[in-house]
């Protein structure tokens, strides 16, 4: 009997990851390249020659995944595109998350919490659009998330369970390296220790004993090292150097909401607004699971003196303060947030589910087929539907939004929400209609080369205009890309004067938002087309 429960458990677990894949997989390549990968991109091909410092404000791990995955795809000349080829680590390590959170929720609440937590982040709009990207994000939260569920383990193994204790300790050590590897954010692991500080001794939560200590703390910089041995390279302490005192940056501000704001993790409570993430929170997800989450809040800062609901407070306060707080957003570090938001989720649909089964209880009227019947339509409203939801916007996740966001697609978070979405099909026409030894002034240089290439025309030259010393040439076309997404103090000007005079030859627009527009300036004047020629991306 309880053989076959956990097989059921087991089959369910398995398709709510294999639901996560397929969200995840789906038209992969839909989008063109980013800035940011094609900086991977340009690192898969150092690694290939033996340079390991490319990108190098940024771990080995992500990218010598990326790097297995597109070498793979060459050399055995796969029909996949190098844009998958890219994402698709991301993907699958962004769907195992689902085991992972399972494993942990339910370890720290009940099997019911595990499994909705689990589904809850199969269908989360934040997770799978940022699943999608090869950013670092990714590997970060699974790493992070297991490290957690293995140091809990090692927490309440028994002193007489000595090898169990030592294997969760030296794991938990290995994913906090690896987590390292993935993304230098340290303060993630501190938290683990922190929390367990705070919580207290009880029955279970001993003070860690120094030869356990000492195995963390030695597995975890091996591993690190192991899989990001590019740290110790001078190339690498050099170019962090300059990065860490934003030497590297070349251009200031994130337009959001119609406003273009400061963006300076130097400088806090300034710039973007402190309600960024929250905001997000409530325009990005489904409606039902946004009214669990309230409901689930509600329970998890009711119950103060629980552990379990203690756990998840914590992490959500230590999470969404700082990052409140600090002066540099973006959509993409919401992603360490999902977890404990879907957990919370899911604890709002089990409270909803035994209030649903007090009141039964207390109405013997209502005979099982009623209470069935009226179970289905709940789980349909709180499940199916927020699925079918997210499901519909496929494969443009990034810009999905709930009936609070009034339809105003790409107009809250232009530069996460678009990611350089469009630019791809914007140098595709430029390399189809551009004279030789044309100009592109855009503010993606790297995306602009990488596909110039692709398209065969490595004689388009790329000119940044938030460069100080950019200007329209005399001699050249120009071919402008205006995104609403980078658009930065730096380059506001031209932003002003195209938009405001003039009409762009061409606009490529998703889901009925504009994603790029393409102006054409000849002798420091733009053309005057009587109106844009569109193209919708599908």
């Amino acid at each position: 009997m309880i053989e076959a429960l956990y097989k059921r458990r087991l089959v369910l677990l398995v398709l709510i990851t294999l639901l996560a894949f397929a969200l995840r997989f789906y038209r992969l390549d839909a989008a063109g390249l980013s800035e940011d990968e094609t900086h991977k991109i340009d690192a898969v091909a150092a690694y290939q020659v033996g340079d390991y410092t490319a990108n190098a404000e940024h771990p080995m791990l992500m990218k010598a995944l990326s790097a297995v995955c597109v070498i793979t795809v060459e050399r055995l000349d796969l029909p996949i595109s190098p844009e998958t080829a890219l994402r698709l680590p991301n993907v699958i390590f962004g769907s195992l998350t689902c085991i992972i959170l399972y494993l942990f929720f339910t370890e720290l609440f009940s099997f019911r919490i595990g499994i909705l937590t689990s589904l809850i982040w199969a269908i989360n709009p934040h997770a799978i659009l940022i699943n999608r990207v090869a950013k670092e994000d990714t590997l970060l939260v699974f790493f992070l998330w297991l490290g957690y569920y293995l140091a809990r383990r090692a927490k309440k193994a028994t002193e007489s369970e000595s090898f169990s204790k030592i294997a969760f300790w030296g794991g938990s050590g290995a994913s906090f390296g690896l987590m390292l590897a993935s993304k230098y954010f340290p303060h993630y692991f501190g938290l683990n220790f922190l929390y367990y500080h705070l919580v207290g001794p009880n029955k279970w939560n001993n003070p860690i004993k120094g030869k356990h200590l000492l195995l963390f703390f030695i597995t975890m910089p091996v591993v690190f090292l192991i899989a990001s041995p590019a740290i110790l390279m001078p190339g690498t302490i050099s170019y962090m150097a300059q990065y860490s005192r934003t030497l590297t940056v070349t251009h200031h501000g994130y337009w959001m909401m119609g406003e273009l704001y400061q963006n300076d993790a130097a400088i806090p409570l300034t710039g973007l607004p402190i309600y960024f993430y929250l905001l997000a929170l409530a325009i990005k997800t489904q409606l039902p699971l946004l009214i669990a989450f309230i409901i689930g809040a509600i329970e998890v800062f009711r119950k103060r003196t629980d552990e379990p609901y203690f756990f998840l407070r914590f992490m959500l306060l230590v999470w969404l303060i700082p990052y409140s707080i600090f002066g540099a957003k973006w959509l993409r570090y919401i992603l360490a947030f999902m977890p404990q938001v879907c957990a919370t989720m899911a604890i709002g649909l089990s409270v909803t589910y035994d209030a649903l089964k007090l009141w039964w209880e207390k109405n013997p009227q209502f005979n099982i087929n009623t209470r069935l019947a009226f179970t289905s339509i709940v789980s349909i409203l709180f499940l199916l539907v927020p699925t079918i939801n997210i499901a519909i916007t496929a494969p443009f996740y990034s810009l999905y939004l709930n009936a609070l966001g009034k339809n105003k697609i790409g107009y809250y978070f232009p530069h996460d929400e678009f990611y350089d979405l469009g630019l791809r099909e914007a140098v595709k026409y430029v390399a189809e209609v551009a004279e030789p030894k044309a100009i592109i002034a855009n503010e993606a240089e790297s995306v602009i080369i990488y596909y110039s290439k692709r398209f065969n025309r490595p004689d388009l030259r790329s000119q940044m205009m938030s460069n100080k010393d950019f200007k329209f040439s005399d001699e050249a076309t120009t071919y402008v890309l205006l995104q609403d997404g980078r658009r930065y103090f730096e380059n506001k000007q031209y932003f002003d004067l195209l938009e405001n005079n003039y009409i762009p030859i061409k606009e490529i627009k998703v889901m009925g938002a504009t994603a790029v527009k393409i102006y054409k300036v000849t002798k420091n004047l733009p053309s005057k087309p009587i109106k844009s020629d569109i193209l919708v991306i599908q």
